[in-house]
């Protein structure tokens, strides 16, 4: 059963980036011209997709079916996303930043460890939906 997870993971992994990658490597082109446009423009877009996630969350808790693929793609996008493109843009400028105001270590250290922190969550998350997806058990631990 776990070989067929993986395999219809990578499938939708796939599917998912190519169909996200045309809106990411737009935001990317324009963090080329204004980084902060562009970072602008991803918060808004994490936003509406949080606001979407939630939504299923809610009706999860309620009792009701939430679509669990419609969260495992809005997370997997997040998580590569992030990853792949933002995270470490943000890790430049968080660098630059750094070196210009020494006194800017601890939040910037603090912003980092916020990222470490949302990337185990996100792991964790995927992991549970692919379990309530296929069946499984997608309540919280006890």
């Amino acid at each position: 059963m776990r070989a067929i997870v993986h395999l219809n993971r990578g499938f939708r992994e796939r599917r998912l980036i190519h169909v996200k990658g045309c809106a990411a490597a737009r935001c990317l082109m324009n963090g080329m011209v204004d980084p902060i446009a562009a970072w602008h423009a991803d918060h808004v877009r994490f936003r509406h997709l949080l606001e979407m996630l939630e939504k299923e969350v809610v009706l999860f808790h309620s009792g009701e079916q939430p679509n669990y693929e419609l969260m495992r793609d809005i997370v997997l996008w997040l998580r590569h996303y992030s990853d792949g493109s933002q995270h470490p843009r943000e890790g430049v400028a968080f660098e630059r930043m750094v070196l210009r105001d020494p006194a800017l270590r601890i939040p910037v250290n603090r912003l980092l460890q916020e990222h470490c922190v949302i990337a185990y969550a996100g792991e964790y998350l995927l992991t549970r939906l692919d379990d309530a997806a296929n069946g499984g058990d997608a309540g919280l631990p006890e």
